[in-house]
């Protein structure tokens, strides 16, 4: 301050320091003198002199003439005349005051009446400076760091020292002891801004968290600057002011302001419609400030191209509609006025949408605009209509609450004013505090009593006497009252910072204090409560089952009770008196060898941060052994020892219990793995099962394993093992499979059975695909060696299919179905072998899988229909019925017979499907040659010997039965080798008693037995076309079929030959006695209509 008064003088002076640095001149001082700026800059002779001169002054003199000889820029000494005085005398550490001219300058007697002038001028405005300074809230100082790191307050306001609960001493010998009880972390943050604040002139703002030895937490807001000096220091000019009151109030509105920002985050993302703001800075920047969740959604941007690019939400707009926006946008940002528009947008996902966009535009600081959008989907506009406006209402609404919750603070400020008649005024205050009186504002502008009167009666002759007190003393107004009839606590804290014409100020602040004091006389009736609870609690703990006690140990060990309920002697088989004289006595029935444990876990709970209970056997001689549970917790510690509270009680049941518990969790334990293994393992070989083994596959896919192997083994032949030899041989052929697996795999592979003559190997995911296959053909060779049950042979083989992967955890999902692949094409090959999956049986599986999509919309579009071959007589060469063959009518006009796509029809299980419509089409086709006038005596299918059982199969031939055609359903003849059991011959029967007829299909490709033949008696065998075709080169063909038809008229059973395609073949079969005949002599397969056509020209017969 006194720096800034002396660079105001108009005349020349200089300030100096006590030890005769020099602080300051005035700026007539330096034109005045400017070949002595560097004397007196450096300060050293000339600043020595004057300060010795000045000491000489002799006390109540104002100020002294002095006359110095200094150096001169060429190196003569000049004289300087002069008058110096103290800024304030009698306190040398004020600084001194020199007016110094040359002999030649104005007369002396003038500038020292100046000096003197301008003394009396700074020491007044010194006088006001220290009253303002020690009496505004707060304190101001000045603090100088020397050039060797050494700190010291210069100057600093009365307050200071209260501000941080130190005393003024301790501030003049160390002037970082006001930070004695500051949080260090943000001190150490502080010292860290010194060192920049210095280098780039910047101010320090800091809030420092103050432990204050009386008043508790505070917080203290620090602003300071730093001024470096020529000579290496550095002053720092600032304040320090309480800002406990104004952050507590700060931290409640900010979580208050949290809690609305996320009701409005809920409301928005809620709100029927989609909330955003966005803002246009001056250089034309634009970026979204918020959106709600539903805005992606509805405008089909992605949130993220959003936030990249704001224009983004037009995308989807077309060309004209995004010009239509755009020029609403720009009239409503010239008029800064709301608009409302509707447009078409074109979403990706929902199509063509209708909708409503409100937008205010709000101006901000520096010229940018913030736009608040409202976005609605009025495509149903009567929906939505409502719930908008409520949603932006809502919005509206709550943003104005936030608004006024920010800018409201939960305590009032004030200024009062009392004159020496006790009439007093509030100039100011705010809007908190007519709500805290219960005054309206008006009234107390008006009527200042009005504030009095509003308090208690009970209370207002202490507030009164309180204010009196202030007045006359000088001192803080601080008192806790009531207002609004007793209901509302109010505390009231002012500080009289002048007097003018006998009017006193005061600053202050009120607050509700209502909680605080209900408090207090909540802890007061807490008190009496504790009281009462100390009372029952004697009662409770001698008669409590459990003992209680309170006791010292010394840091000799020794134990003193110093409260023990009469329970512990008890428990502890001992007499009362002894454990009360000798604390050391309580150990005395504790087993010599459980001692030790017990005396370790007393320090441990004594020692911890805790409270520790421990469990320990007593001896008693009454009950014997018996077991306590003990708790201590220690409680502070006086100048004897180790206080601490403690509990115990007899737990000997509960520990009898426990160990029956633990007994029986290992039953329970033991049982539940065994479980779990039978649930992991397979029954019969004790190998992992499915479940197991997909558990695995999954193990090394999350394992991230860079290779991986799968091998699929499938049994051959075992279902011939099975039918001959029995189950029992069948379930001894899998443990022996299992043993060898087991034998011949290493550690880190795995094996399971994974179906039931299917099992799978996942083989160590470090070994090469040469080792797997080594591995593999070792199992192959093994298990092809005999192997005997109960005295009989069995021989078998596996078929094996390897695929690997470089990359498990990508093809995890896929590998076991290359695998598969690979095991069909082994069995395909010849079975007893290994193949490996290769790139082409990918592209076949790619293939199948496309074609799996195919079948499956063929069947959407109806692309199936069925065709027919016709069948004549072998002697008159009449129509006497058709067989019906499936097709496939592909969109691209390709006519498709199941040998390209019936494989995969299986696999996805829609073989029924396309049989039962197979077989309506077929009934619509003989209505259809009905209508047509031509008669088809029978029609066949083919049918599966698994479709047999279908009783929906049974049901469809008797719709297509219902005319004169006869229905007949053609089984291979593998099924008679088969399906030898006493159900296959149920469901034929039943297909018997519906009026079907059934035909062997491919006969002579099989081993059927005549008898299996004679039981099922069928209408006809149709020779296998394979047998067929050479009969025309082949001798052996011929005897073949005259065979055939030997033995189909034996039984009385008609005979079909396919694939007649020559005449020759035509007249051998008839030769031969064969009834009837079918192949692409007499025609292929044709469709509904042209069969129609083709068949007026043959004969038909009823066969």
């Amino acid at each position: 301050m006194m720096r800034t008064l002396v660079e105001t003088l108009d005349c020349p002076v200089w300030l100096f320091a006590a030890d005769g640095t020099v602080v300051a001149a005035s700026p007539s001082a330096r034109d005045l003198m400017p070949c002595l700026r560097t004397q007196i800059a450096e300060a050293g002779p000339l600043g020595c002199r004057i300060a010795a001169a000045l000491n000489d002054l002799q006390a109540g003199e104002p100020s002294a003439d002095i006359r110095v000889r200094v150096p001169g820029p060429d190196g003569a000494e000049i004289d300087l005349l002069g008058t110096i005085a103290w800024l304030a005398p009698g306190d040398r550490a004020s600084g001194i005051l020199a007016q110094l001219v040359p002999p030649t300058g104005p007369a002396r007697q003038d500038h020292r009446l100046r000096l003197e002038s301008d003394v009396s001028a700074a020491r007044r405005q010194l006088a006001r400076f220290h009253q303002m300074a020690d009496n505004a809230p707060g304190a101001v100082y000045e603090c100088v760091r020397t050039a060797g790191g050494r700190w010291a307050y210069t100057y600093h306001s009365a307050g200071l020292a209260d501000l941080f609960g130190v005393s003024p001493e301790d501030i003049a010998r160390d002037a970082r002891s006001i930070f004695r009880h500051a949080d260090a972390t943000e001190i150490k943050g502080i010292v860290a801004e010194i060192g920049h604040a210095v280098q780039t002139g910047g101010t320090i703002e800091r809030v420092l968290s103050v432990a204050h030895p009386t008043r508790g937490a505070r917080a203290i807001l620090l602003t300071t600057r730093p001024y470096p000096q020529p000579d290496g220091s550095t002053i720092w000019f600032g304040t320090m002011v309480d800002v406990t009151a104004q952050t507590t109030a700060e931290r409640s509105a900010a979580e208050a302001l949290n809690d609305a920002h996320e009701r409005l985050n809920n409301l928005a993302d809620n709100a029927p419609g989609a909330l955003w703001e966005y803002r246009e800075s001056v250089d034309g920047g634009q970026c979204f400030a918020y959106f709600s969740a539903s805005l992606p959604d509805m405008v089909g941007v992605s949130a993220t191209d959003l936030r990249g690019d704001c224009t983004s939400v037009l995308r989807h707009l077309p060309p004209e509609e995004v010009a239509r926006v755009n020029q609403e946008f720009d009239v409503a940002r010239s008029a800064r006025s709301l608009f409302s528009c509707a447009f078409w947008l074109d979403h990706p996902e929902h199509g063509t949408r209708r909708m409503l966009l409100s937008a205010q535009p709000a101006e901000l600081s520096g010229g940018a605009i913030s736009w608040f959008v409202n976005l609605l989907d009025i495509t149903r506009q009567e929906e939505t209509e409502a719930r908008a406006e409520l949603a932006f209402e809502e919005v509206r609404d709550l943003h104005e609450r936030l608004n006024s919750l920010a800018g409201n603070a939960p305590a009032a400020l004030y200024e009062f004013l009392m004159d020496d008649s006790g009439h007093g005024t509030f100039p100011f205050f705010t809007g908190r505090m007519p709500a805290l009186m219960g005054v309206p504002a008006e009234v107390i502008a008006a009527d200042s009593q009005s504030v009095f009167d509003a308090i208690h009666p009970d209370d207002l002759p202490a507030v009164v006497a309180e204010t009196e007190r202030s007045r006359t003393s000088f001192q803080q107004f601080s008192h806790t009252f009531r207002t609004h009839g007793g209901t509302r606590w109010v505390t009231s804290t002012a500080q009289p910072v002048g007097i003018e014409n006998g009017v006193v100020r005061w600053f202050g602040f009120m607050f509700d204090s209502t909680e605080q004091m209900q408090a207090e006389q909540r802890a007061a009736q807490a008190s009496e409560d504790l009281r009462r609870a100390h009372a029952r609690f004697l009662v409770m703990a001698d008669n409590a089952p459990g003992a209680i006690v309170e006791f010292r140990i010394t840091p000799t060990g020794k134990v003193r009770f110093l409260y023990c309920s009469p329970r512990l002697a008890e428990l502890m088989g001992l007499p009362l008196d002894p454990l009360r004289s000798d604390g050391r006595t309580v150990y005395a029935n504790v087993p010599p060898e459980d001692l030790d444990g017990v005396m370790a876990a007393v320090k441990d709970a004594m020692t911890g941060d805790g409270p520790g209970t421990f469990r320990h056997r007593v001896n008693h001689p009454l009950k014997g052994e018996r077991w306590l549970r003990v708790s201590l917790s220690p409680n502070g510690q006086d100048s004897e020892g180790i206080i601490g509270f403690g509990s115990a009680i007899d737990v000997t049941d509960d520990v009898h219990r426990e160990t029956e518990l633990r007994r029986a969790h290992r039953l329970a334990e033991d049982m539940r793995r065994e479980n779990e293994r039978q649930a992991m393992h397979d029954g019969l070989t004790g190998l992992p099962n499915r479940r197991s083994y997909d558990r695995e596959i999954e193990s090394r896919r999350s394992a991230a394993q860079k290779a991986g192997t799968i091998i699929r083994v499938d049994l051959d032949y075992f279902k011939s093992v099975n039918d001959t030899l029995g189950h029992e041989a069948g379930d001894a052929l899998l443990q022996r499979v299992a043993d060898v697996l087991r034998a011949r795999i290493g550690p880190e592979d795995f094996a399971a059975r994974v179906g039931g003559d299917e099992f799978s190997i996942l083989p160590d995911p470090s070994l090469p695909l040469e080792a797997v296959c080594a591995l593999v053909e070792t199992i192959r060779k093994q298990l092809a060696e005999p192997f005997f049950f109960e005295g009989r042979q069995c021989r078998f083989g596996a078929s094996f299919g390897i695929a690997r992967s470089e990359d498990m955890a990508a093809d995890a999902t896929d590998l076991p179905v290359f695998a598969d692949a690979a095991l069909y094409r082994a069995k395909n090959l010849g079975r007893n072998r290994l193949e490996i999956f290769t790139p082409e049986l990918r592209q076949t599986i790619l293939g199948e899988r496309r074609l799996a999509i195919d079948l499956h919309e063929a069947l959407e579009r109806d692309e199936f229909e069925p065709w027919f071959q016709p069948q004549f007589s072998a002697q008159g060469e009449q129509l006497v019925g058709v067989e019906t063959l499936l097709r496939w009518r592909c969109p691209d006009g390709r006519i498709l017979t199941p040998e390209s796509f019936m494989q995969v029809a299986e696999h996805l299980r829609i073989v029924p499907e396309i049989d039962r419509i197979m077989m309506l089409k077929a009934r619509d086709a003989l209505d259809f040659w009905q209508a047509d006038g031509v008669f088809i005596p029978k029609i066949s299918f083919n049918v599966s010997s698994g479709r047999m059982r279908d009783p929906d199969v049974v049901a469809l031939g008797r719709q297509v039965a219902t005319g004169k055609t006869r229905v007949t359903f053609e089984l291979l003849e593998s099924i008679l080798v088969e399906e030898e059991s006493d159900a296959f011959r149920f469901h034929l029967d039943l297909v018997r008693e519906s009026g079907i007829d059934i035909e062997i299909d491919d006969f002579g490709s099989g081993h059927a037995s005549i008898i299996g033949l004679m039981e099922i008696s069928p209408t006809a065998l149709k020779i296998d076309k394979r047998i067929v075709l050479p009969v025309a080169r082949d001798v052996r063909s011929r005897n073949l079929v005259r065979a055939i038809i030997e033995i189909a008229d034996t039984l009385g059973i008609a005979t079909v030959a396919e694939g007649v395609e020559t005449i020759e073949q035509v007249h051998i079969l008839r030769d031969m006695g064969c009834d009837v005949l079918q192949g692409f002599h007499y025609a292929p397969a044709l469709d509904m209509v042209t069969l129609a056509r083709a068949a007026r020209g043959w004969n038909t017969h009823a066969a």
